[in-house]
């Protein structure tokens, strides 16, 4: 009998097709999603901007400027 457990795996939300061992993505794949996100959002794409809020990642919309205190 196997007494690992199993895990899970699940595809990388970044649309590579790679597969994570539990997480959402795989190494610096979340970081080439969120610059290309911002990208498109800057250039006014709403499904860009959509997408960044759903994974938490609107505050990067903003200037740096804009979230000082």
């Amino acid at each position: 009998m196997n007494t690992k457990a199993k895990i899970k795996l699940r595809e990388c939300l970044c649309g590579c097709g790679g597969r994570t061992k539990g997480g959402r993505f795989l190494p610096g794949h979340d970081a080439k999603l969120k610059k290309a996100l911002v990208a498109d959002a800057r250039a006014g794409k709403k499904r860009a901007v959509n997408k960044l809020e759903k994974l938490g990642w609107s505050k990067f919309l903003h200037p740096r400027a804009e979230l000082a205190p």
